[in-house]
């Protein structure tokens, strides 16, 4: 059996366990073509972006594993200035192992306004809208690029709504593993209480 009939046949088990599960709950008919939707639409994505599927990596060794992420992550989280300016290369590698790959489909909200802010996304693939309003209308980022990067210094909420355009990959940093970072390598507290100053100064001014 080659991979895309594998795939496939995945496929139709999980729809046939949702459609089950939808129907025996009462779930609306308008909320159960939805669902649909979203699993075919993401069975689509599968097929079409076999290359971006990580799963092999399940069967390496523990520290092949970690040696593959931190390559894979790096190069991306390393072009913000907070993380270039660490020297500690074990505390680069936790942070690179602690990231979130995250897929979005045309549509999906990669953050919210309003929201608390417990993450940076850096953008790996695909295309984020960011409606401002006013005469800036509609922003569209390319990679490389992050947003959402203040709350790993501060406390806040998100300030616009982000949007993924087609199909997007972000590496998602979380706000909790720099706060475990910066306790368990007290060479980076500095560099981050220096960014943190910045921010609460601008934010004053």
């Amino acid at each position: 059996m080659n991979w895309q009939s594998e795939l496939t046949m995945k496929y139709d088990e999980q729809i046939q366990q949702c459609r089950d599960f939808l129907v025996s709950r009462e779930v609306p008919l308008s909320l159960q073509v939805r669902v649909y939707r979203y699993l075919e639409g993401r069975h689509r994505m599968q097929k079409r972006h076999r290359n971006d599927n990580r799963s092999f990596m399940d069967s390496l060794s523990g520290w092949l594993q970690v040696q593959l992420v931190e390559h894979l992550h790096k190069v991306h989280i390393c072009r913000h200035p907070f993380f270039k300016e660490i020297s500690s290369d074990q505390a680069i590698r936790r942070i690179c192992v602690e990231a979130k790959p995250m897929i979005f489909a045309n549509g999906d909200p990669v953050v919210e306004e309003a929201h608390l802010a417990l993450c940076a996304h850096f953008l790996i693939h695909g295309r984020l809208r960011i409606d401002i309003g006013g005469e800036r209308g509609t922003i569209y980022l390319r990679p490389p690029c992050w947003i959402g990067d203040k709350c790993l210094f501060v406390d806040t909420l998100r300030t616009h709504t982000v949007l993924a355009v087609s199909r997007t990959e972000t590496l998602a940093i979380m706000k909790a593993t720099i706060a475990e970072v910066c306790l368990e390598f007290p060479e980076v507290a500095p560099i981050h209480n220096a960014l943190r100053q910045k921010i609460l100064t601008s934010d004053l001014e």
